[in-house]
């Protein structure tokens, strides 16, 4: 998180279970200090307490792991806004 207020950032991924902090912490930090930051959360376990805490507090997009690059570039052109130059792109 100490990076988050050293730089400028247009996307953070984090994975829900990191080492601490872990991933809903990070994202409730990027939440409450940069609110137009997209943060993209991944984890393993969809049905679990974390995941749905990660969407009540703002998760724009969440991916289920394993996560296939072609998906994952997908999800970062989106969140950037990037689709309409991506077409055809994998």
């Amino acid at each position: 998180m100490e990076l988050l207020e050293k730089g400028r950032f247009d996307l953070v991924l984090v994975d829900i279970r990191m080492d601490p902090p872990d991933g809903v912490t990070v994202l409730e930090h990027i939440k409450k200090n940069f609110p137009s930051l997209r943060v993209i959360v991944m984890t393993s376990r969809p049905g679990g307490a974390e995941t749905r805490q990660a969407l009540r507090s703002g998760a724009d997009l969440l991916l289920i792991k394993p996560v296939e690059i072609g998906e994952l570039k997908a999800a970062v052109r989106r969140m950037l806004g990037l689709l309409d130059n991506a077409v055809g792109e994998a």
